[in-house]
C-alpha cells in the first residue's frame, strides 16, 4: 500500500463560500422576547470564492469567481495544480453536484491519465454528505465572515470583499480538525 505523506504530496480541504452584503449583519442587541428585523440592502451583491486549506501549512488559498459551477471548479483545480507542480494533490471536498459533473470528471481523466487513488496526480476524496463540520475550510470561511461583522461601517461591497480576502489569506490556521486529519497523514 502506498502511504501518502507530506514528502510526496499535498493535502487540501476545499469548499466554496458565497459572500453577500448581508453577511455584514451578524449581531444585534435587543430584548430576547422580541424578534428583531434588519433590512438588508443590496442583497444581490455577492461574490463566490473557492478556497483550499493546506493540511500541513495551515494556509488558505482562495480565488474569486462569478459563480460556483463546473467551469470555476476546474479553473480552481488548475490553479492548485500550477501552484504545486511537483506534487500529487489530495483534495477533500463535499459532494456538491458540480464537483461530480461530467465536465469535472473529464478534466480529472485528462489530468490523471488513467491513474486512480493515491497514484493519481489529483486525488479527490469526498467528505461525508451533509457534514460541513468535518471540513476545516468551513472554519476559515467563518473566521472571515466573523471578521467583517466586527468592522464598523462599509459603504461599498468591494470594501467587504477586500477585508474578507485579507482576513482569510493573511494567517496560518490551527484548528482541532486539522490536527485530527494531520495525525493520520504524517
Amino acid at each position: 500500500m502506498v502511504r501518502f505523506n507530506q514528502k510526496n504530496g499535498r493535502f487540501f480541504f476545499e469548499d466554496e463560500c458565497h459572500l453577500m452584503w448581508g453577511d455584514v449583519c451578524g449581531y444585534v442587541w435587543g430584548p430576547q422576547s422580541d424578534r428583531v428585523k434588519i433590512p438588508i440592502v443590496n442583497e444581490r451583491k455577492r461574490q463566490s470564492y473557492f478556497g483550499a486549506l493546506n493540511l500541513f501549512t495551515g494556509r488558505a488559498t482562495i480565488r474569486k469567481y462569478d459563480r460556483a459551477n463546473s467551469e470555476s471548479t476546474i479553473r480552481f483545480l488548475k490553479d492548485l495544480l500550477r501552484a504545486n507542480q511537483r506534487c500529487k494533490l489530495t483534495i477533500f471536498w463535499d459532494g456538491v453536484g458540480y464537483h461530480r459533473s461530467k465536465l469535472v470528471k473529464s478534466f480529472l481523466e485528462k489530468i490523471n491519465k488513467g491513474k486512480t487513488g493515491l497514484k493519481a496526480k489529483l486525488n479527490l476524496v469526498q467528505l461525508a454528505p451533509n457534514a460541513p463540520e468535518e471540513n476545516p475550510i468551513e472554519d476559515v470561511w467563518l473566521s472571515g465572515k466573523s471578521y467583517i461583522r466586527r468592522q464598523v461601517n462599509y459603504n461599498d461591497f468591494s470594501e467587504i470583499q477586500f477585508d474578507f480576502e485579507k482576513s482569510v489569506t493573511n494567517r496560518k490556521y490551527k484548528f482541532n480538525k486539522i490536527d485530527r486529519y494531520k495525525s493520520y497523514y504524517e
